[in-house]
């Protein structure tokens, strides 16, 4: 008789959302919708709606848009990506750089695994509970409903 090995603990902690980058939010939710996948709520994210925006470490109010769903999948939560003409930055953002990198194909993009608890503070750094300090590609503030929500892509 074998005895089993317990399973380890995950190193960096669980997946809590995976984001996928489309060229078409639309066409990328009814494909997921037919997999079980949703429902989706769907926002744009532009100068009205995101208050503080950075980019490649540059600041501004007007440097992207993107439309951008979300859908909870239990604990998972499943974002989806559209990067949007407009905005004043001088550099594509990190959406739009992925579809250029990838012939326009949609695929995942990030990642994020909850391990614990990470602050981000203004400007775009954050210190996880290790002490790590970790700077941002591109951040913002959401203006919604709730209040102002801080985001801050690692």
């Amino acid at each position: 008789m074998s005895t089993a090995n317990p399973i380890p603990s995950p190193i960096l902690g669980n997946i809590t959302e995976i984001c996928i980058v489309t060229p078409n939010i639309y066409t990328t939710i009814d494909g997921l919708s037919k997999t079980g996948i949703g429902p989706f709520q769907v926002f744009d994210f532009n100068a009205a709606t995101v208050c503080e925006q950075e980019l490649h470490g540059e600041q501004g109010t007007d440097l992207f848009r993107l439309n951008v769903a979300f859908a909870k999948q239990g604990s998972l939560v499943v974002e989806i990506m559209q990067p949007l003409p407009g905005g004043s930055g001088t550099k594509p953002s990190l959406m739009q750089a992925y579809l250029d990198e990838n012939g326009g194909k949609a695929g995942v993009q990030q990642h994020r695994v909850g391990y614990g608890r990470c602050e981000v503070f203004h400007g775009g750094e954050g210190i996880s509970d290790e002490g790590t300090r970790l700077r941002a590609r591109d951040a913002g503030c959401l203006d919604g409903a709730e209040g102002n929500v801080s985001v801050c892509l690692l």
